[in-house]
């Protein structure tokens, strides 16, 4: 497997081998970000790149979950005018 590489189910994405120290790590660049995780033994690359790309998603999704919830507050009952 030739280092940079790209996934197809991941469109956006490069990924490369790192060689940090002793340990081998994998690095995603796209849209902006820089993305880095270690390999676990046995775990193949293909398996590597796909579960980073899938732990960030996630983690992007629930602050945006958080965010909106924030932002959505109901509206308070002084606010509504009531006509008799």
């Amino acid at each position: 497997m030739k280092s940079p590489f790209r996934l197809r189910w991941l469109e956006g994405w490069i990924f490369q081998v790192v060689f940090m120290g002793p340990q081998m790590q994998i690095e995603a660049h796209g849209f902006g970000i820089c993305l880095r995780k270690s390999l676990s033994p046995g775990e193949s690359l293909h398996m590597a790149a796909d579960s980073l790309i899938l732990t960030e998603n996630e983690r992007r999704r629930s602050i945006y979950r958080a965010w909106i919830r924030s932002n959505t507050s109901p509206i308070p009952l002084e606010t509504y005018q009531i006509f008799d």
